[in-house]
């Protein structure tokens, strides 16, 4: 695709608006269509007509700031809002469009990309140019390939005839990225009908959901270790969980998927060594990875869930399924070994600052963050009550993924929450480096003066006592705000309890 040309953003299943030139020829396909001729008669005339994916017309389009990147619009199906793009004057019938986002990099394209794909569940869309814009979008296309997460990149690139050339901006763009993102190639002429799998189980797979419920019906100490592909299927784990009363665990990325703590596997050769593992993945290169199981699905864990809830809804009163006094004994295991961590008098502990903002947002906030110790901590002790409230990276862990789509920033020295890390009390990110920094303020900034540059209210505090009303406020004031904790500099931050490594001994 030609650097020249404006791109925008909808859904990419929306058939082409109907405002359109008529010597545009129809589109060959509903599904996916391009709004330019099938056999150009030559490039120049390619050039002239830029790609437009269209959204419904408004009356009065408004024109946004720039149309190089684009997330998707968060409005309603039903509600859709159009814009005008710069080539309306010479083209009027090529002005309807989505709204766009225009970062200042590439790379924080498509990082809000993806947060907004991470916060909804929809698919994140990012555009950039050709060259150097669309290789600054590999880090999170890699990410977002790691983690799972639906996004769909359009970059730029050289005339047909200038490919090859070593024309200005020209990257190879296809071949250098075909091992990060799972479908990659260059956009063809005329329509592109996309197929969907299957929506039903087979006979063979619900001869494997009715093998699950035996099993279950047998293991006198079953747990559920869910990850992010529950985050759409949370009413159906919730049900699960009611019909059966098994204990939940939760991965770094599930969580929110179902409120529930306890996460880790330690040694995956010591894990679950003796106990029965079921695998339901809709990915089934993921399936058997790390741990083989005993049982697999390779299917949509939404639907499977459901069929496990009509088989155990049908049966009920028949199966044991009485689990009480393995709950019993993990409650007893939890006051044994209590998340806990270390205070400092006035100082304010890292952990207690999230503890507090768990605590004032009733579990109800969206945290994003950085990556990095700070990471942990809140993936341990803020409590998740929904799915799509934690936003982080489990795979790539690139730095400034945590800046995505921040509303109010915590800024924990080391509404919606974006938490940093990154000056500890009288250590200021000496611990990232081998040696010490001289001249540590020349080269970490003040924050509460850059939020000021930024026209951004802010606050500092730096004692336990003033945390609360700082906290407090921070969330009262509408818009965005920065709160720079400073917290003293601590042991680091495991991802797991050494305690919990070896659970051999519950299986």
């Amino acid at each position: 695709m030609p650097s020249s040309m404006a791109a925008t953003s909808s859904n990419l299943l929306s058939p082409l608006s109907p405002t359109l030139s008529s010597k545009t020829p129809k589109p060959q396909s509903s599904i996916y269509s391009l709004p330019f001729p099938t056999n150009p008669k030559t490039p120049s005339s390619f050039l002239r007509r830029p790609l437009q994916i269209s959204a419904s017309q408004s009356a009065n389009p408004k024109p946004p700031s720039a149309t190089q990147t684009a997330v998707p619009s968060p409005l309603t199906d039903e509600n859709p809002q159009s814009y005008v793009s710069r080539f309306a004057l010479m083209n009027p019938e090529k002005a309807v469009m989505s709204s766009n986002v225009l970062p200042r990099h590439e790379q924080g394209g498509v990082f809000a990309a993806e947060g907004y794909a991470r916060a909804t569940g929809r698919v994140g869309v990012c555009i950039a140019t050709s060259g150097p814009g669309a290789t600054n979008l590999v880090s999170g296309l890699a990410d977002a390939l790691l983690d799972s997460v639906p996004l769909v990149a359009i970059t730029g690139q050289v005339p047909r005839r200038m490919i090859g050339t070593d024309a200005f901006q020209e990257t190879p763009i296809v071949e250098q990225q075909l091992v990060v993102p799972n479908w990659d190639q260059p956009i063809k002429l005329g329509g592109y009908v996309s197929r969907l799998p299957k929506s039903k189980f087979s006979a063979n797979e619900e001869g494997l959901l009715e093998q699950i419920v035996r099993l279950m019906s047998e293991a006198k100490k079953p747990v559920l270790y869910v990850g992010g592909g529950c985050l759409n299927s949370s009413e159906e784990l919730r049900k699960f969980v009611e019909l059966t009363g098994i204990p939940v665990a939760s991965t770094l990325m599930g969580l929110g998927a179902y409120p529930c703590f306890d996460r880790v596997t330690g040694k995956l050769e010591a894990f679950a060594s003796r106990a029965k593992i079921v695998h339901i993945d809709i990915d089934s290169a993921e399936i058997g990875k790390n741990k083989q199981p005993h049982v697999s699905i390779c299917a949509d864990v939404k639907l499977a869930l459901k069929g496990m809830n009509k088989i155990l809804e049908s049966r009920k009163g028949k199966l044991n399924l009485d689990y009480s006094s393995w709950r019993e004994e993990l409650g007893e295991q939890k006051k044994k070994f209590p998340l806990s961590f270390k205070t400092f008098g006035e100082a304010i502990p890292p952990q207690y600052a999230i503890q507090m903002l768990d605590e004032l947002t009733d579990g109800d906030a969206v945290i994003s963050t950085g990556v990095g110790q700070h990471q942990m901590w809140a993936a341990q002790h803020y409590k998740y009550r929904n799915p799509r409230q934690w936003l982080t990276s489990g795979g790539l862990e690139p730095w400034g993924l945590g800046y995505q789509l921040p509303l109010e920033q915590l800024w924990l020295d080391q509404s919606m929450v974006v938490q940093w890390e990154d000056r500890f009390y009288k250590a200021n990110r000496a611990h990232y480096i081998p040696w010490k920094p001289c001249k540590e303020a020349e080269i970490f900034p003040d924050m509460l003066k850059f939020a000021e540059a930024c026209d951004i209210p802010a606050a500092r505090v730096t004692k336990v006592s003033e945390l609360r009303a700082a906290m407090q406020k921070m969330l009262d004031t509408p818009g965005p705000y920065l709160l720079d904790v400073i917290v003293p500099s601590s042991r680091a931050c495991a991802a797991y309890d050494p305690k919990w490594c070896r659970l051999q001994r519950y299986h």
